[in-house]
Order: C-alpha cells, then sequence, then structure tokens
C-alpha cells in the first residue's frame, strides 16, 4: 500500500473529527483502524473521536 500524501488545503484551526464506526467484531481490524487514527492526527494535527456502536 503507497502512503497517500496529505490534503493540499489549509486545514482549519482547531478542527477535530468525529466518526461512528460498528463495535468491535474483529480485533484486527479495531486495531488497525485504531493505528490509522492516530497516525492521522500525528500528521494532520486533527483530533479524531471514534464512538463504537454496535448493530
Amino acid at each position: 500500500m503507497k502512503d497517500v500524501p496529505p490534503p493540499k488545503f489549509a486545514i482549519e484551526k482547531g478542527a477535530s473529527l468525529r466518526v461512528l464506526r460498528p463495535a468491535k467484531f474483529v480485533q484486527g481490524d479495531e486495531t488497525l483502524w485504531l493505528a490509522n487514527t492516530k497516525k492521522f492526527t500525528e500528521t494532520t494535527c486533527i483530533e479524531v473521536k471514534v464512538d463504537s456502536k454496535s448493530w
């Protein structure tokens, strides 16, 4: 998998994201999702809050 370049637009100061995902079903998916979310936050300085809800 190739690295995706950062967006080419200015990120608004204080920006944040809130994501709704299904509750953990497969641990590997959850682990990868959280690692990618952390990398996104470190790269962009945008806080991401992940909410998980069961079906």
